[in-house]
């Protein structure tokens, strides 16, 4: 399987690395994309996968803590600290949607999503 983002999450993105490149540096941004990027991957090949939770007020929609993919990194570049979560829900045509990048402490449940 294989995964697509929608517009908002392009957008949650570029904010979440510009935000990392801005307060840590190119390094950090680097590292936290590789996560993030890996986290997308794992999403997109199995959605269904280990740590990820259904959004109970969001049939279909699933989220998943970042923080779960970080042994999949390379040790000399993992994040110690991720703080975010991806929401995705598994298209008709059998692509996984990453639809957000949100805080941790953001409720997935409030979400708009589309359909």
């Amino acid at each position: 399987m294989a995964y697509r983002l929608s517009a908002r999450a392009r957008r949650d993105l570029d904010r979440v690395i510009r935000y990392s490149l801005e307060k840590h540096g190119r390094d950090a941004a680097d590292r936290y994309l590789l996560l993030l990027t890996t986290a997308m991957d794992e999403a997109g090949g199995k959605p269904f996968l280990q740590g990820s939770r259904p959004v109970i007020a969001k049939p279909g929609v699933r989220s998943y803590a970042i923080l779960h993919s970080r042994l999949r990194v390379p040790k000399e570049q993992r994040v110690r600290s991720p703080a975010h979560q991806l929401v995705y829900r598994c298209a008709e045509d059998g692509i996984v949607e990453i639809l957000a990048i949100i805080g941790d402490s953001y409720p997935p449940a409030r979400l708009r999503v589309r359909r």
